[in-house]
């Protein structure tokens, strides 16, 4: 019924429209997304036809005989056209399997994708993974606003926003060139490293995909002081950045981009506001979470499976 092919830059146009067709249709997921740091990766994703026509996808990198879906992303899993059915699902899912297994892949690990990631209840996935006899190999805790029916921030990150507003702080959509310079100065003085996208790479990244990354920042004084990379994911916004320097923190400018972004967010009706993962390693960085909570996010899991082949 099915078969599989492993991807090539070909199939670029028919795996992107599967993915604008799929009920885990993240941008992430899109050519134009994945290939920014292909060099750094080798592909080995599997493209699922039936009558010729693709109908699911599992993207992965290869990482000697063990492969992971995907390396560079935050999550993987199959990407299932809509119209599949469970057992459709699972029989794509196997195929795909056997596809990384002919190509000497030997072990596979999953970034789930948590239920408001996705457009479409996409559970089957997991439930497949529990009866191949995949284990959970990490939870990371990350936090989440619920939009529609949220819990009011705390009374201190209300009172800061306000006092950043006060001070002249002025959110704004910005640049990616006055952005990060100002994240790159945060993160070396903060944590001796640069981050993860270069300016390049994200300006190169906006560029291709407009309507999914934003940037807000708060200005005081003719300069950034803090600020966000929010990456749009239909329904959640996520702040895949944040950074605020001595000028910000000490105005509380932070507080006010946050309060800002989410305000935004919920007026483009969006149904969550995702601020990540809160983990040192495999421990729970409570300082981290106690910040995103105060903002009335609560808890949702980052699962990851693994499995022999």
């Amino acid at each position: 019924m099915f078969e599989v092919r492993r991807y090539s830059a070909d199939d670029a146009d028919c795996w992107n429209a599967l993915v604008a067709q799929s009920k885990t249709g993240l941008f992430l997921f899109d050519r134009r997304f994945m290939d920014y740091h292909s060099d750094r990766f080798e592909d080995v994703s599997a493209l699922v036809l039936r009558d010729g026509e693709p109908v699911a996808a599992l993207p992965a990198s290869r990482h000697g005989d063990e492969a992971v879906s995907h390396g560079g992303l935050t999550f993987g899993g199959l990407i299932a056209r809509s119209d599949l059915r469970t057992p459709d699902v699972i029989d794509a899912f196997d195929k795909a399997l056997e596809g990384l297994r002919d190509w000497g892949v030997r072990k596979l690990t999953i970034k789930s994708i948590p239920a408001p990631f996705t457009t479409q209840p996409s559970g089957e996935l997991d439930y497949h993974l529990w009866r191949r006899g995949f284990v959970l190999a990490g939870r990371d805790v990350s936090s989440i606003v619920p939009l529609r029916d949220p819990l009011s921030p705390s009374k201190a990150k209300l009172r800061d926003s306000k006092r950043a507003a006060k001070l002249g702080c002025e959110v704004r959509d910005t640049s990616l060139a006055d952005f990060h310079p100002l994240l790159a100065e945060v993160l070396l003085a903060r944590h001796g490293r640069d981050p993860v996208h270069s300016q390049d790479e994200l300006v190169q990244l906006q560029a291709a995909l407009p309507d999914r990354l934003l940037v807000r920042c708060a200005w005081l004084d003719g300069e950034p002081v803090a600020g966000t990379l929010l990456f749009r994911y239909g329904a959640v916004w996520h702040t895949q950045y944040l950074a605020s320097n001595e000028a910000g923190r000490k105005a509380n400018a932070l507080d006010l981009v946050i309060a800002s972004a989410m305000a935004e967010a919920a007026s483009e009706g969006a149904d969550w506001f995702s601020f990540g993962i809160s983990m040192s390693g495999e421990e729970l960085n409570e300082g981290l979470l106690w910040q995103k909570e105060s903002f009335g996010a609560r808890t949702i899991l980052f699962d990851r499976w693994t499995g022999d082949l």
